[in-house]
């Protein structure tokens, strides 16, 4: 037996699309072995790839010659598993049922309900043309999957309800605990952390926090990842308390020292990996109902759910806010979102798909 772990090139390393992809290669090659699970990356999309690819109705971003590659190689490699990392594929799995070679779909968001909201936000052409072909391969890609895994039920249920497809199999995000108790605060201001890629939900919610609540709080908001790139050409209008950083040499360090995490999210599908980072970090989360899908917790131990400048202003101001480190979240992390107690779902699944 030989099983293929296929994703395309990432554009940006240690993006939360990124980091569940490397968790997952890692937990198959736990699984069966290190000489059992081969790795193929698809080139990363491209304005030409995808036009090619619509041209070809192919998969999202894949051209009709990378899809012939991909074949070869897994004959030539005798693959009998592929396992999938999103729902962008549509083409391939159907090459995939027609050689009778078995195909797990591991969804790290519906991605037509995604795109429909990046749609929603822009509100152009492109837009709804990339939503459109979204939507086509992501049909496909569900029809013919062998096995599909979700992230939680909400994405259970948009699969059930969009494609009359049932999830085989629902895994939240994992990572290794970093939590510390005996944290060394390093900075002389307090400050509430937001960690992000250039990505329209982390632009979008960060933007609406700066505008709506960081002047009513007493701590910095320093904003750390890409998402800055694109908070850069008004960054002279924020105010003083708004710290762009940017990337970072030692993100754990940045963790350890902040306060407590901000997750101001509006849009998205999934489940979002800064959240389970933060719990990791065994940090306070103040966060809206999307940036908590897929946790099941006491939210008020954990932080809060705001869902409007006040209440997110009421919350961080409060005396009874547990800074800089919570035991609740670490122990909430170390029951259910630790990568030792996901795995062992996973190996449990993974082993009964090609038993």
């Amino acid at each position: 037996m030989r099983i293929l772990h296929l994703s395309y090139t990432s554009k940006e390393d240690n993006n939360g699309f990124d980091v569940v992809i490397k968790r997952n290669q890692s937990f198959l090659k736990k699984t069966f072995g290190e000489e059992v699970v081969l790795t193929y990356k698809l080139p990363p999309t491209s304005i030409k790839r995808l036009a090619l690819s619509v041209l070809g109705l192919s998969g999202y971003g894949v051209t009709r010659f990378s899809e012939k590659k991909l074949l070869r190689f897994i004959k030539r490699h005798d693959i009998d598993s592929v396992f999938l990392e999103g729902s962008f594929f549509g083409r391939i799995v159907k090459l995939l049922k027609k050689h009778r070679i078995r195909s797990i779909i591991f969804s790290h968001n519906i991605e037509s309900s995604l795109y429909r909201q990046r749609y929603r936000h822009h509100k152009n052409l492109i837009s709804y043309s990339q939503y459109s072909f979204v939507s086509f391969n992501e049909k496909r890609t569900f029809k013919y999957a062998s096995h599909v895994i979700t992230l939680n039920s909400r994405d259970s249920d948009l699969l059930k309800k969009k494609y009359s497809r049932t999830a085989d199999c629902e895994l939240p995000i994992s990572c290794d605990y970093r939590g510390a108790e005996d944290t060394l605060i390093k900075t002389e201001k307090k400050y509430g952390l937001f960690v992000g890629s250039n990505f329209f939900p982390n632009v979008s919610g960060i933007s609406w926090f700066i505008k709506n609540v960081a002047t009513k709080i007493p701590f910095e908001t320093w904003v750390v990842g890409s998402c800055c790139d694109a908070l850069k050409a008004n960054s002279d209008e924020f105010p003083h308390n708004i710290k762009l950083k940017g990337f970072v040499d030692n993100l754990e360090e940045v963790y350890h020292n902040a306060a407590f995490i901000i997750v101001p999210l509006f849009m998205g599908s999934g489940m979002k990996t800064k959240t389970v980072e933060a719990l990791s970090y065994a940090k306070t989360i103040i966060g809206t109902s999307e940036a908590f899908v897929g946790i099941e917790a006491n939210f008020s131990k954990l932080g809060g759910i705001c869902n409007t400048a006040d209440e997110f202003i009421e919350k961080i101001n409060s005396d009874s806010l547990p800074l800089y480190y919570n035991q609740y979240s670490a122990e909430l992390f170390l029951n259910s979102y630790s990568n030792n107690v996901v795995f062992s779902r996973f190996r449990e699944f993974i082993k009964s798909t090609s038993a």
